[in-house]
């Protein structure tokens, strides 16, 4: 006797596996779910009509933490995971704590969670086709850059830069990142960066083009903005003047989207080059101007527009 796996059942099932006080069953006959308590179980239909659902304990659970963590690109988020993650007590407590102070990882996380023990059901389900006879399921493709796409479409907006709007509102987020940032050392540190990051923004402004990331409480998560030089008109270049993705917002794809509206600007204006006049960079910057195709240069970086 065979079920057929619904959505429904999916769903079910993925609630009821991370109870480890209490052991499910499939009723095969009524496409049900029933704990092993229900006295409607006759234990001469084991493996007939009633289908022990596959065993995941905390070690899977675990397993799966890890994985998330060590796929993770944000961070902040990614070295305070792996602290819980080898602290040795109250991980999954703790753990689930610490996502609720980074919502967008979080949402990340459940989504992550759900695909991945959908997998985990969908392996269980194929095992039991192949006993009845039937044609497996196919597999979903995993792929954890897909979360990071859907949050960018939920959770954050994209638009021009105004800097009669933005300016202020900029200027206290580079304050107060540069702060949080550099809080291990003495204040006029965090004083010296934030006013490199400042005068950087504020380069030219009045002839300078730009993007902005904005959380949906309007919470400044990054920022582009580019110097055109068009004073030859036959190939003009435009200069990056500032490129930043704070911290807690890293490595949700925020920065790349940022990369490609500039490069989509310069193009519809015409220029062939783009150059960031900066030789020392992030590690993570730095793989994604090789993403974009750009090449070390002695002044810096530079990647030519109709390559991307």
């Amino acid at each position: 006797m065979f079920f057929q796996l619904t959505d429904e059942l999916r769903q079910q099932i993925i609630q009821n596996l991370e109870n480890q006080n209490e052991n499910f069953f499939i009723d095969a006959k009524n496409s049900v779910l029933i704990s092993e308590t229900n006295s409607s179980i006759d234990s001469k239909l084991f493996n007939i009509q009633f289908y022990k659902l596959p065993e995941w304990d905390s070690k899977n659970g675990f397993d799966l933490m890890q994985n998330f963590v060590n796929e993770l690109h944000s961070p902040q988020a990614k070295s305070e995971l792996q602290n819980i993650l080898y602290s040795g007590r109250g991980v999954f407590k703790s753990f689930k704590t610490e996502l609720k102070k980074y919502p967008q990882v979080e949402k990340v996380w459940h989504s992550y969670k759900n695909k991945k023990m959908n997998v985990f059901i969908q392996k269980w389900y194929n095992e039991l086709c192949e006993l009845w006879g039937l044609e497996k399921l196919e597999l979903e493709v995993e792929n954890f850059e897909d979360e990071s796409c859907d949050l960018l479409k939920d959770d954050f907006s994209f638009r021009k830069l105004d800097f009669s709007n933005d300016e202020n509102k900029i200027i206290q987020a580079l304050w107060d990142n540069s702060f949080s940032l550099n809080c291990n050392f003495p204040t006029v540190v965090s004083e010296t960066v934030f006013n490199s990051w400042k005068n950087q923004f504020l380069y030219d402004k009045e002839n300078q083009h730009g993007f902005i990331c904005q959380s949906l409480s309007e919470e400044i998560a990054g920022c582009i903005t580019v110097l055109i030089d068009n004073k030859n008109r036959k190939e003009c270049a435009g200069t990056l003047t500032s490129f930043f993705v704070f911290e807690k917002f890293q490595g949700l794809g925020i920065g790349k989207t940022l990369l490609e509206m500039c490069f989509k600007l310069l193009k519809n204006k015409g220029c062939r080059w783009i150059l960031l006049m900066q030789s020392a960079i992030p590690e993570s910057l730095e793989k994604l101007l090789t993403e974009f195709n750009f090449i070390k240069a002695e002044f810096g970086y530079i990647a030519e527009i109709q390559n991307h």
